[in-house]
Order: structure tokens, then C-alpha cells, then sequence
């Protein structure tokens, strides 16, 4: 689990609760149903008319496994289970299949597999192409589901901004009744509440969400051009050593410098 992503959104959740307290008299007013019912049930609708359903069903899912969890790639586990690889597929046929049963990435796992029959039934070229083919599917499915969250976030602070128009009208049909203008104050913070509700929605749950997957897929597209990218150096037999320069070469300095070499 990832504590960081777990702390961020109990920390938020936190402080927003605690200012709600600090600044009304009354917290009670925040639980009004009908500014949950435009906010909540009109982002849904709204997601519903924008995505098939069974695209929104499985986003819960995708919040805890992917969210919640500690996906950090680790790009040096990855490098060394190349240079694994290279220096097996050197040896025998029999050493590299025991090689490619211990890897831990399941892209560089199936990608090695392509290795055992690609010299005799495909060329280099066609190999480059299944791996990249891969690569685009994932990071396709991967980014489309931050999307989604990303499209979501704009629809709670819209309807907020629905709900509190409907309170204004409905405020303002009163004022011309003998207590209208002492129901201007309190008409205004019910009016105000689907307004608080859509943005404290769409900043403190959408765009985190959306944000931390966009950054995830960025990572595992990273580490999958470097999967790519080593396997065609082992398909064309190229030195080991150089294998693991080259592919160190797809990270910055300051993270190349935190990597141990290896033996």
C-alpha cells in the first residue's frame, strides 16, 4: 500500500473537515441531501452519458490497486533483470529458459518468451513490432482510465454551480413574503453548499486520483520502452556491458547515480 497516497487523501479529507468546522456555526447544514443528490448523482449521470458503464464500474477497482497500492517502478530491478537475460541467453538455451521463469516484470517475462521461437519464425523488425504493439495497448488502456477521472472532475463543481443557481431562485421567491429578508442569510449558505460540495469533490477525489495514474503511466511507459529496448539489444546479441549502458542511459544522472553496478 502506497502510505504516501494513503496520508494525502486522510490528510485532505482531514483539513477540510476541520475548516468546515472552524468557519460554520453549524456543520449540520453540510449534510443537506438534496446538494448531495445534484452533486454526487449528477457527476454519475453525467459520467454515465460520457463513458459505457462497464468502463465506470471497474474504476473502484482501479483506485485500490493501483492508487492505493505502491506502484513505483523500480527501473534498476529492471535493468539488472536484462543484463540477467543477456548474459543467460549467452550461455544455453536451457539457462536462458530458467532465466526468464524467474523474472518478476510481466511485460519483459512475455517479451523474453518471444525470444525462444522469433530466430526461426520472424525477423528483428517484426519482433520491435509485437513489443511496441504491446506497449501502445497498455499505455493506451492505462492513460484512458485517467482520462476518465480527469473528465469527471469537471462535472462536480458544474453541478454545484447548478445547485446553488436553483437555490438562488428558490431564495429569491421568498423575498416577498413578511420574513423574506431574514431568509436571505440563511437561504444563501444552503444555496452555497452544492458550490462547496462540487469543488471540494473535484480537487480533494478526481484530480488527485487522475494526476497520480497520469503520472503511474507515465513511469510504466518509461520502464516498458526500456524492457523494448533491451530485449531487441539481446535479440541482436550485442555485448552485455553495453546493453546495461544504454539502457542505464534512459534515466537521468541523479537516478543513474543511486543504482548499484552490476556484477
Amino acid at each position: 500500500m502506497s502510505l504516501k497516497t494513503v496520508f494525502g487523501l486522510i490528510a485532505s479529507l482531514v483539513l477540510f473537515v476541520y475548516s468546515a468546522v472552524a468557519s460554520i456555526e453549524d456543520v449540520r447544514a453540510l449534510l443537506d441531501w438534496k446538494s448531495f443528490l445534484i452533486v454526487f448523482g449528477g457527476t454519475l449521470c453525467a459520467a454515465l452519458v460520457c463513458f459505457p458503464l462497464e468502463d465506470i464500474w471497474p474504476l473502484l477497482s482501479v483506485f485500490t490497486r493501483r492508487v492505493l497500492r505502491k506502484n513505483k517502478q523500480d527501473y534498476g530491478l529492471i535493468i539488472k533483470e536484462i543484463i540477467y537475460l543477456s548474459r543467460a541467453k549467452k550461455k544455453s538455451a536451457s539457462d536462458f529458459e530458467s532465466a526468464v521463469s524467474s523474472v518478476s516484470h510481466p511485460f519483459l517475462k512475455d517479451g523474453a518468451e518471444l525470444l525462444f521461437w522469433s530466430e526461426s519464425e520472424i525477423n528483428d523488425q517484426e519482433l520491435r513490432d509485437i513489443l511496441e504493439t504491446s506497449m501502445a495497448t497498455h499505455y493506451a488502456e492505462y492513460m484512458g482510465k485517467s482520462q476518465i477521472f480527469v473528465t469527471m472532475s469537471k462535472f462536480p463543481p458544474a453541478f454545484g454551480m447548478m445547485g446553488t443557481t436553483l437555490g438562488m431562485i428558490a431564495l429569491l421567491q421568498t423575498l416577498g413574503g413578511s420574513k423574506g429578508v431574514e431568509q436571505i442569510g440563511p437561504g444563501m449558505a444552503v444555496a452555497l453548499i452544492t458550490t462547496l460540495l462540487g469543488i471540494a469533490f473535484a480537487n480533494l477525489v478526481f484530480i488527485p486520483i487522475s494526476e497520480n495514474l497520469n503520472s503511474q503511466t507515465k513511469e510504466d511507459a518509461l520502464a516498458r520502452r526500456m524492457i523494448v529496448e533491451g530485449l531487441m539489444l539481446i535479440q541482436e546479441q550485442k555485448p552485455t556491458r553495453y546493453i546495461e549502458q544504454k539502457l542505464k542511459y534512459f534515466l537521468l544522472p541523479s537516478v543513474r547515480k543511486k543504482m548499484t553496478p552490476s556484477g
